[in-house]
């Protein structure tokens, strides 16, 4: 009996030492971890504001998470809020240089503002830390197109295409620029693919 006991409680000592290496490795506490998962999940449900909040939590009590900042930036900006969201994304990318998705966010809410050439730059510099980030590629062509840079627009959704075939938003903008080129068989094909690919787009041409 004595023996089971001390078995008992070795395995719990392992157990407790194994958790606790675990959480100290992390860079999170298990409550962050909650409220992070809480904070994704209103979020992706369209509740910002309690995202929002969820987000605040969390920051105050790690500071240097750069992806929190980086989500109470999305969150801000479904909201309008773009002024605040940019200062979150350029508080992420302090954190971590090398943010990709930070920058790309980034350049989504210069183009809210109309910051185009902003945007750019800072797809650019997505783009230059993942030469394979589709989104980007697209959002850049969005800003060029939005420019008039129309050819150059098309190159960016090339690409875009090229690395995701299935990539809805890049055809639908594609067509787009075609259509502003005068070229309406392309236009119409790429507008035909993105309706192909969509159960809810019902035109685009």
């Amino acid at each position: 009996m004595k023996k089971n006991k001390t078995k008992k409680l070795l395995f719990l000592t392992l157990l407790t030492l194994f958790f606790a290496a675990v959480f100290h490795a992390m860079p999170y506490s298990p409550w962050e971890i909650v409220r992070i998962e809480q904070a994704i999940y209103l979020d992706k449900s369209g509740e910002y504001q309690k995202a929002i909040d969820k987000y605040n939590a969390v920051i105050e009590g790690w500071s240097d998470d750069a992806l929190s900042f980086n989500n109470r930036g999305n969150a801000k900006q479904a909201l309008g809020q773009y002024i605040e969201a940019i200062a979150d994304y350029d508080e992420a990318i302090r954190i971590d240089p090398d943010y990709t998705l930070a920058f790309n966010n980034r350049g989504n809410a210069k183009q809210d503002l109309g910051q185009y050439i902003d945007a750019i730059a800072d797809y650019d510099k997505a783009i230059l830390l993942d030469p394979d980030h589709a989104l980007a590629y697209n959002n850049r062509g969005d800003a060029k197109q939005t420019l008039g840079r129309c050819i150059d627009a098309i190159a960016d959704y090339d690409k875009a295409i090229k690395l995701n075939s299935r990539y809805i938003s890049a055809h639908k903008n594609r067509s787009s620029a075609y259509r502003r080129l005068g070229m309406v068989d392309k236009a119409k094909a790429d507008c035909d693919k993105a309706m192909a690919l969509s159960v809810s787009l019902i035109n685009c041409f």
